[in-house]
C-alpha cells in the first residue's frame, strides 16, 4: 500500500512539474494567485476590505474576477503586471478600470492612467514611449509619458 501512495504522489509531482505560468501574451489569465494578490493589494482599499465582508457571497470579489498579464514594460528583466477586475461593481460606463503594476526588486508600484477596458483586448507592443512599452487597450494606443499612461 506504501509503494502505491508513493508511486502516485510521485507521479504527480512529476506531471506538476514542468507547468509555467504567465509570460509576455496578449491575453489575460485567470487563478494568477501571485499577481492577483498584488493586483488585490492595490485595488482593495481598506474601505472596499471592510465593505466586503458585509456583501452577500454571490456579489464578493473572487479569484476568477482578477484578471492579468504578465509584461516587462521597464524592459529590466522582471515581470510587470497589468491587471483589471472583471465585476459588475467595478464597471463603469460599460468599461473595467486597467492597473499598471511595475515591479523592481522587493515591491510593485502603481503607475497612474484613466485607461478602461471593455472587451479586456489588452496588448503589450514594441514601441516604447519614455523607456516604458506603449499599450493597446481595445485597440487605443496609450502610452507612458514619465508619469502616466495617456
Amino acid at each position: 500500500m506504501t509503494k502505491y501512495i508513493v508511486c502516485t504522489l510521485l507521479a504527480l509531482v512529476i506531471s506538476c512539474a514542468n507547468v509555467t505560468y504567465g509570460g509576455k501574451t496578449g491575453s489575460f489569465l485567470r487563478h494568477q494567485v501571485h499577481n492577483n494578490t498584488v493586483l488585490e493589494r492595490f485595488v482593495m482599499q481598506p474601505k472596499q476590505k471592510f465593505r466586503q465582508k458585509f456583501t452577500l457571497p454571490p456579489f464578493r470579489l473572487t479569484e476568477e474576477d482578477f484578471l492579468t498579464l504578465n509584461a516587462d514594460l521597464n524592459n529590466d528583466g522582471i515581470k510587470d503586471i497589468i491587471g483589471t477586475l472583471d465585476n459588475f461593481k467595478f464597471q463603469q460606463n460599460g468599461a473595467y478600470p486597467l492597473y499598471i503594476l511595475i515591479a523592481n526588486d522587493y515591491s510593485f508600484h502603481k503607475i497612474e492612467t484613466q485607461a478602461r477596458t471593455q472587451s479586456f483586448d489588452i496588448k503589450v507592443l514594441d514601441a516604447t514611449s519614455n523607456g516604458f512599452n506603449d499599450i493597446s487597450v481595445d485597440g487605443n494606443i496609450i502610452k507612458y509619458d514619465g508619469d502616466v499612461y495617456k
